[in-house]
């Protein structure tokens, strides 16, 4: 099924049609959340996907569902910065969102990133997994492996440069 039939099912009645909806962008948009706010995406994310829920209405058919979602997601996002900014707290954070693009991301190769991933040592690749598909915290993942935080964030960062530099090889912008 196609988000539009999906949606189209959603609008005539059937609320339960949404789920599949969440199941199918719940992952990008916590991920797309959570390089903007961090440990709060998860509360970003669910209230993106409420927020939907009610202006279903809205979603243009032939349209893509999961940018509509990015762009209702980076408007909540917005909003709460706008209330921290307003106590001087985030202006910077509102400014990258502020300068993004609405559009959708580009599509990653998942196959190019599968062998990217396998280049990377044991260590490394356990961190970018616990991190990004665990989504661990930086503490939880240093309990885990032992090392102390400093080496875990200088680890993941290493790593992250060496997947962008692999994907470069590979033709990814």
């Amino acid at each position: 099924m196609t988000d539009d039939e999906i949606v189209a099912r959603v609008r005539a009645g059937t609320r339960e049609a949404f789920s599949l909806l969440i199941e199918r962008h719940e992952s990008s948009l916590f991920a797309y959340a959570r390089t903007r706010v961090g440990p709060e995406a998860a509360e970003f994310a669910q209230d993106a996907f409420v927020e939907a829920y009610l202006s279903i209405d809205r979603y243009q058919e032939g349209g893509d569902f999961g940018a509509w979602l990015r762009s209702i997601c980076r408007n909540l996002i917005r909003v709460h910065f706008r209330s921290l900014s307003r106590r001087r707290e985030a202006s910077f954070q509102e400014a990258c969102l502020d300068l993004e693009s609405p559009g959708a991301p580009g599509e990653l190769p998942l196959e190019l990133l599968r062998v990217c991933l396998s280049k990377l040592d044991e260590i490394s690749r356990s961190l970018v997994e616990g991190f990004y598909r665990r989504s661990l915290s930086l503490a939880a993942l240093a309990r885990e492996s032992g090392r102390s935080l400093t080496a875990v964030g200088t680890a993941l960062h290493r790593a992250r440069y060496r997947l962008r530099d692999c994907l470069r090889r590979g033709g990814v912008p």
